[in-house]
């Protein structure tokens, strides 16, 4: 088998024709079509944004089938984000304003608010047991909307938890449960 991972944004203006035409042509058999969804606030936030319609379900079905039509086999990867900063009303005042102080003051806390969100979700920690709980809940839904998706698209594999893996350590038995009901789906 011959593999590509592939952004959604590569097909954008053809539902991925063109470029599955041309990945057929190198040989390549398989595409793993990779979304980007920014849901997430920062690493120990439980709660996911609702989907915008930046959501990775867009136009799905054509992806799917102009990838089969080029002789290629299609998993789905859904890839949770973090949202990038997002400043208050507040907050866009103090860095709007005059007062230089109160600005560099705001700066410094969004960059080290930023610090710990960078690497991504490979590093999720919730704060207590409860957010964890919340965090699963809220993941669930988001991937079974793909899981869902993905088979009635008629897509040949889908992949659960991308760069989640850390969590598995400490949270095997969500996961497995998570896991067998996308299956059931």
């Amino acid at each position: 088998r011959r593999g590509v991972s592939w952004w959604r944004s590569e097909g954008r203006h053809d539902a991925g024709r063109a470029s599955f035409r041309h990945l057929a042509s190198l040989g390549v058999t398989w595409i793993s079509v990779h979304t980007w969804d920014p849901l997430q606030g920062g690493l120990d936030d439980p709660v996911l944004a609702s989907p915008s319609r930046h959501s990775g379900l867009r136009d799905l079905a054509a992806l799917v089938r102009n990838a089969r039509a080029e002789g290629l086999a299609v998993m789905i990867k859904p890839h949770l984000e973090m949202r990038g900063y997002r400043p208050t009303p507040e907050e866009r005042r103090i860095l709007r304003g005059a007062d230089d102080e109160a600005r560099h003051r705001l700066i410094v806390r969004i960059e080290k608010k930023s610090a710990r969100t960078a690497g991504g979700h490979n590093r999720l920690a919730m704060r207590s047991e409860s957010d964890w709980r919340r965090w699963f809940e809220e993941y669930e839904a988001y991937i079974l909307r793909y899981a869902r998706a993905a088979q009635a698209a008629g897509a040949d594999m889908f992949c659960v938890g991308r760069e989640l893996d850390s969590t598995v350590i400490h949270r095997e038995p969500d996961w497995r449960g998570l896991i067998a009901e996308v299956r059931r789906e």
